[in-house]
């Protein structure tokens, strides 16, 4: 290893290309880094400070390593901040094309020292070479600033890239350039140069990832994965697999952080604390060859796919895990992976997989309403699949169920029905009432509605203050009779005309246009032809639902 302190232009102009390799993620500053980094340069630039530290540069020298008739510098740490600085240069060439100003290097110079290698053709020719889309839109850029056209940025190109060259040019004007040129010249790095097969660029990336912006699980495992590798094999690794992978997680990148979490669980038949992912992966990694295990990610990569983000293509199983998922837990996701696998391996049929799902959501919704605890379910399921018999998924998980005691049991038919009719529903988490309403709504019907264009409505009101007419049709009572049975099943439905109902009487929330009898909601139907709502009628709508309820989340 090298290290000591250098000028950052008078690094850049060395005839050398610095490459970011594959595994390094995109460009990610924003406009406010760049706001930061463009006032230090100008307060320093108008300072008497001889000097101005803004980071460090760790990188790899490739000679020999690749064939190159350049320096080719494989960048370890500092891609961001050497990325900036090159967009920064980029529109004060474009700048000075436009206003010349001799106090400052001309645009060419600018080029041919900071951006380009001038005597070297093809990708030789640029002094920072990035990764996908980034690589492509800073090329763009700098081919373009020699001319007056405009540049065709297009819905290809990297949002940051373009967004950021474009706020430089916004902020240089004929009044700041020569702060700015005066700034640049003052700035310094420090230089970390390793050497192959002496120095571990993995333990000195994460040592010196400390600043900038923090780096996620995905970017620390996948550098972890690739970093090793000749540059070669880490191209082909990452177009072949890894690429997909992030693909899949894009737009949700924590949910990765959930993935390899429960990709480990699978694996170790333990739950890693999530701190704890990234050197968890990297003590169950360390012994398996890097090919395999890249593979191995990417096809549980597509299984998790399939179970948590509705990607699934067979409409039965589809349906299955939909409906898991709407009842609001992922503590499953380990077991469902193990499950999934045996799927597609043809060790376990569609039907006894959707079977296997519906017990599963009876396990949890009849521990929800019998409020058992749930801070151990994620222990239970991660080591549920070990305690199956894989010649006979269904039956064996059937048992296992019922043997279950204590806090992991399966509540009984009894228990269950007698928790459900005093169970206050309305204050549960939404997504758990709306799951428990859309089963009740739609079980059995293949026309489906969609409960989310509708609101909870308490047939007997919520007001404490009831009416006259409420009162008569309670009895005297109706205090005791509010308070047991306000918020339970038999006193809730669905309506899209909750404020008009409001604490109207029964028989006007009955009759009232939009009332129970113009609803189109099928919960509504068995109110259409009462004429009383009082403690009776809640107890007999509670026995309909909860009979109904032993059907949909049947024990096994």
């Amino acid at each position: 290893m090298d290290a000591g302190k250098l000028q950052l232009l008078y690094f850049l102009s060395q005839n050398q290309q610095l490459s970011i390799p594959i595994y390094q993620r995109k460009y990610s500053w924003s406009e406010k880094e760049c706001s930061q980094l463009l006032e230090d340069i100008l307060r320093v630039g108008e300072s008497d400070e001889q000097n101005h530290f803004i980071g460090s540069i760790v990188y790899m020298n490739q000679k020999g390593h690749i064939a190159s008739p350049i320096n080719s510098l494989m960048i370890i740490d500092g891609q961001q901040r050497a990325t900036t600085i090159t967009l920064l240069i980029s529109a004060i060439v474009e700048f000075l094309f436009k206003n010349p100003n001799d106090n400052v290097m001309s645009p060419e110079n600018f080029i041919s020292y900071y951006l380009l290698n001038d005597r070297e053709k093809g990708e030789t020719r640029y002094k920072l070479i990035l990764t996908q889309d980034d690589k492509r839109t800073l090329i763009k850029i700098i081919d373009y600033l020699e001319t007056s056209d405009e540049i065709p940025f297009d819905s290809n190109d990297s949002i940051r890239i373009k967004e950021n060259f474009e706020f430089f040019k916004k902020k240089i004007n004929t009044d700041n350039i020569e702060i700015l040129f005066n700034g640049l010249n003052k700035l310094l790095i420090i230089f970390v140069a390793l050497e192959h097969n002496i120095d571990n660029p993995q333990l000195i990336f994460e040592s010196l990832n400390s600043t900038g912006l923090e780096l996620s699980q995905v970017d620390l495992i996948r550098n972890y994965i690739l970093m090793g590798l000749v540059p070669e094999e880490q191209e082909k690794l990452y177009n072949d697999f890894w690429h997909e992978i992030e693909t899949l997680f894009e737009k949700n990148e924590g949910n990765f952080d959930k993935f390899i979490r429960d990709y480990l669980t699978v694996k170790t038949d333990k739950v890693p604390v999530f701190r704890n992912i990234y050197s968890d992966f990297k003590k169950y990694s360390a012994q398996i060859d890097v090919k395999e295990l890249v593979k191995d990610i990417h096809k549980y990569a597509f299984y998790f796919n399939s179970i948590a983000f509705g990607a699934e293509e067979n409409p039965k199983l589809k349906e299955s895990l939909d409906s898991l998922n709407s009842l609001g837990y992922d503590v499953t996701d380990p077991f469902m992976l193990h499950l999934y696998r045996d799927y597609k391996e043809n060790k376990l049929s569609t039907d006894d997989f959707c079977e296997i799902i519906k017990y599963t959501e009876s396990y949890l919704l009849r521990r929800l309403i019998c409020s058992i605890p749930t801070p151990s379910l994620n222990k239970t399921f991660a080591g549920m699949y070990v305690q199956i018999d894989n010649t006979s998924h269904l039956s064996s998980y059937k048992a296992i169920l019922r043997s279950k005691e204590n806090y992991q049991r399966m509540p009984s038919n009894r228990e269950f029905v007698a928790n459900f009719r005093q169970r206050d529903i309305y204050n549960l988490r939404s997504k758990n009432r709306d799951y428990i309403f859309d089963k009740f709504e739609n079980w059995g019907s293949k026309e489906k509605t969609n409960i989310q264009n509708y609101t909870i409505e308490h047939i007997m009101p919520q007001n404490p203050n009831l009416s006259q007419d409420w009162k008569l049709e309670l009895g005297e009572q109706w205090a005791d009779i509010q308070k047991t049975y306000l918020h339970t099943i038999g006193n809730l439905t669905l309506t899209g005309y909750n404020s008009e109902l409001s604490d109207r009487s029964f028989n006007e929330k009955r009759d009232m246009a939009g009332g129970f009898k113009d609803s189109a909601i099928r919960l509504n139907i068995y109110l259409q032809d009462l004429n009383n709502w009082n403690e009776n009628e809640i107890k007999l709508r509670t026995n309909r639902f909860v009979e109904k309820a032993k059907t949909i989340w049947p024990y096994p």
